[in-house]
């Protein structure tokens, strides 16, 4: 027996069933009477949409309120965030432009990539990425005709994350 299947039967032993693992745990919702609370971290294709829509009396926790797809029970929106205060103000801002996200359009690398363009900017993509960052590289590899630079990094790596939260942020709120 499958080792999801084994813990399907402790189930009742819970007060709620909290998932990140996407539409997959849906499909055994209906199994138990533990309410299952799942966060979508994003729709990776419009062609899962039915998926969801199927168990639409299920719970859901969106990470942002554009995010949502309609008809399903949302019970709250929890943003995806990190503390500013962590990070020191500057008033030098380093010399270039920094996208630190999950790399894909509905992120808005491409855009990030657009502002670069026109403001001849060098322009640093670190994040991690579900899908091939070959249409993105692409995207970006245009950069160079505009005098701008470059560098993706589809694999944020702790010394990275140390040199990155070290840096001063000139942009401060």
């Amino acid at each position: 027996m499958a080792p999801h299947i084994k813990r399907l039967r402790k189930a009742h032993e819970f007060d709620i069933i909290h998932s990140h693992y996407d539409f997959y745990p849906l499909t055994f919702s209906r199994l138990t009477d533990t309410p299952l609370l799942t966060t979508i971290h994003g729709f990776s294709s419009e062609r899962i949409l039915p998926v969801y829509r199927k168990y639409w009396d299920n719970y859901y926790v969106s990470i942002s309120d554009a995010d949502r797809a309609e008809g399903l029970n949302y019970v709250a929106t929890v943003y995806n965030g990190i503390d500013v205060g962590s990070f020191e103000c500057g008033d030098a801002p380093d010399d270039y432009l920094l996208f630190f996200g999950r790399i894909s359009r509905d992120k808005g690398t491409h855009r990030a990539i657009e502002v670069a363009k026109e403001t001849g900017m060098t322009l640093k993509i670190a994040g991690s990425s579900r899908a091939s960052i070959a249409p993105i590289s692409r995207s970006a590899s245009s950069l160079r005709s505009t005098g701008s630079k470059y560098s993706i990094s589809a694999r944020w790596t702790k010394k990275q994350e140390t040199s990155f939260s070290s840096r001063r942020i000139a942009a401060c709120t």
